[in-house]
């Protein structure tokens, strides 16, 4: 007996699916083995159609079929390769940092560091930094030091908000609060002289 298979190999979509492969032979009796319980065969005339739902597993998944054609002492076997790779498995842990808050107590232009930790998706800054706050970086897998910069305030106090996630997950948010002072007027210098003053003499 003959027998062929086209393709040899078959790879089914993550998101489930099915695929087919044809099968040449001059026997009508044929067999297909060696099914795993993920996957559905389906025989019909001259061709094998195999059949998987999504592979939600985090593992690609393989398979491997053997076709049997003839029958008692004279028969032949050959063997279909069947893959189907997993979807992208969404890591929902937060983000953590390093520090919830940074405070810079004066008007003038500071920096820091920040340590992000994060899932096996990463992490990524949900929304830009205002423009007198730069962040060194707005994504990536965890273990980072990025760096933060704010430029010299010269109006009141200003405060931003950074929310981090983790990457193809909506939430949870982790945010971190960043506080920089404003310029300190004459009129406020001599209240807070005044202050002092009077406290003295009290």
């Amino acid at each position: 007996p003959t027998l062929q298979l086209n393709p040899i190999s078959l790879t089914l979509p993550a998101a489930g699916g099915q695929s087919v492969a044809v099968v040449v032979t001059n026997e009508n009796d044929w067999t297909v083995t060696g099914v795993p319980d993920w996957l559905t065969v389906e025989r019909s005339t001259g061709q094998i159609s195999v059949v998987a739902p999504r592979n939600g597993t985090g593992r690609e998944r393989t398979a491997d079929l053997t076709v049997t054609a003839g029958g008692g002492l004279s028969i032949v076997t050959t063997t279909l390769h069947v893959t189907q790779p997993t979807l992208p498995v969404i890591d929902r842990r937060p983000v953590g940092l390093s520090t919830s808050s940074w405070t810079v107590v004066d008007n003038k232009s500071a920096s820091t560091q920040v340590t992000v930790t994060a899932g096996a998706s990463g992490w990524r800054l949900m929304s830009a930094p205002p423009s007198w706050l730069s962040v060194s970086q707005a994504s990536g897998q965890g273990g980072e030091a990025i760096q933060l910069q704010v430029e010299k305030n010269k109006g009141t106090m200003r405060v931003a908000v950074l929310q981090f996630e983790p990457i193809g997950s909506h939430g949870p948010v982790t945010e971190l609060t960043i506080t920089q002072e404003g310029k300190v007027s004459i009129f406020t210098l001599i209240s807070q002289l005044l202050r002092n003053i009077m406290t003295i003499f009290i």
